[in-house]
């Protein structure tokens, strides 16, 4: 993948794009422009053609002296970079405008597409554009931010234009992508869910969330569109991932069980309680009213993983579960496939929480995956962030 198609529209971030040009050079990249006429009123057109090494393209019959050069530069590019998408770029692309270069081009190319928004936060915030939005990531469309900071009106807000570098870092990575994902529906449960006693005290686990926010990450950077539904996290759920907090096992059970059925993919990467509170006191339980021995009464919780596997059809979603288990090697195999057994679903993924081995809030991991169709395991270890695509590869096996 060598030849890199940049599409430059008016927003603010346009003057960065010659050292967008440049990164991409220096990496290896071929590069030619798409210049919408407002994109010029910010950076100009001598300049990126100096630095690209190309005239710009501007016109859709102005460039080539014959019609079709926007199917002709279509099939060119190996990528398509839009970089900054405004509003206007990103609500022409969902709606199928082609009314200048840049948009007929779009609606032209088969090869992936990244965004890269750059907008006033409100602009961003705003229901249409997260609409436009979310029919784009439907599509298989990639974007890599908005990120917050100092926006051109003088305020800070989720709007700011990832930096070149990080774009560019970005497009470099398509290889670890997996093109089956793309367009992809996901579901994905992370974090630890708390099931509180009184308004201070609360029954949870060691879970950081970080290895569901990897998963869901990689997924959304392959151009799937993700659902993260979680507990209590040590991170920020993942960009471009619509986020939904459910912080006990209860709203867990209830966000997932009405949800599963919209999804391709549905992986409970969640650590959720198997025990609760039958009452949650309104307030604080006072230490001096409470006696030297406490003994507490809890309840089983919906156990969401063996109930959405049971509900699920043959033409519904793949359903991955974790497994948490005190056990290594053939032990643990064993472990995971009684637990396949036992929910129903498609695949297991375990990992040994042995005290100094504890995957929980640790950026590394070692898992062992077991699938219903009775395929060997799969071992992985490394850096949560890594092995994502191990496990991704597994799942998508399913889609062949």
């Amino acid at each position: 993948m060598k030849n890199i198609l940049l599409g430059i529209t008016g927003g603010i971030a346009a003057y960065k794009t010659p050292h967008l040009v440049r990164l991409f050079k220096k990496a290896g990249y071929e590069v030619r422009i798409i210049a919408t006429k407002n994109a010029l009123k910010l950076v100009s057109e001598h300049s990126l053609a100096t630095v690209s090494g190309h005239p710009v393209r501007i016109d859709t019959f102005g460039n080539s002296g014959h019609g079709v050069d926007h199917i002709d530069i279509a099939r060119w590019a190996d990528v398509l970079v839009i970089a900054p998408a405004t509003a206007n770029i990103m609500a022409k692309a969902s709606c199928g405008i082609a009314d200048d270069m840049l948009s007929t081009v779009f609606l032209a190319v088969s090869c992936p597409v990244v965004m890269a928004p750059g907008m006033n936060d409100i602009m961003w915030q705003s229901s249409s554009v997260q609409a436009n939005l979310a029919v784009l990531k439907s599509r298989g469309i990639m974007f890599i931010g908005p990120e917050p900071g100092e926006l051109a009106c003088n305020t800070s807000g989720m709007g700011r234009m990832s930096e070149p570098e990080t774009i560019v870092q970005f497009v470099q990575n398509f290889p670890t992508r997996i093109e089956k994902l793309r367009g992809k529906r996901v579901l994905i449960t992370a974090g630890a869910t708390r099931e509180y006693f009184d308004p201070a005290r609360f029954w949870s686990n060691p879970s950081s969330g970080r290895m569901g926010n990897e998963l869901a990450r990689f997924a959304a950077d392959s151009g799937a569109h993700v659902t993260i539904c979680h507990g209590f996290m040590e991170v920020k759920p993942a960009s471009l991932c619509e986020a939904i907090h459910a912080p006990d096992a209860a709203s867990m059970y209830l966000e997932v069980s009405k949800r599963f059925r919209d999804f391709d993919v549905v992986v409970m990467a969640a650590a959720v309680s198997d025990w609760t509170f039958p009452n949650t006191a309104e307030l604080k339980s006072k230490k001096d009213a409470l006696p030297q021995e406490l003994q507490l009464q809890m309840v089983r919780t919906k156990d969401i993983l063996a109930s959405i596997s049971a509900e699920n059809t043959d033409d519904g979603p793949i359903i991955i579960g974790f497994a948490a288990e005190t056990a290594s090697g053939n032990d643990l195999v064993t472990l995971a496939r009684k637990k396949l057994e036992r929910k129903g679903c498609d695949m297991i993924i375990a990992n040994d929480i042995t005290p100094g081995k504890s995957a929980f809030g640790n950026d590394n991991n070692h898992v062992i995956i077991v699938n219903s169709d009775g395929r060997p395991p799969s071992d992985f270890e490394g850096p949560k962030s890594t092995i994502v695509r191990d496990i991704w590869e597994r799942i998508c096996e399913y889609f062949d």
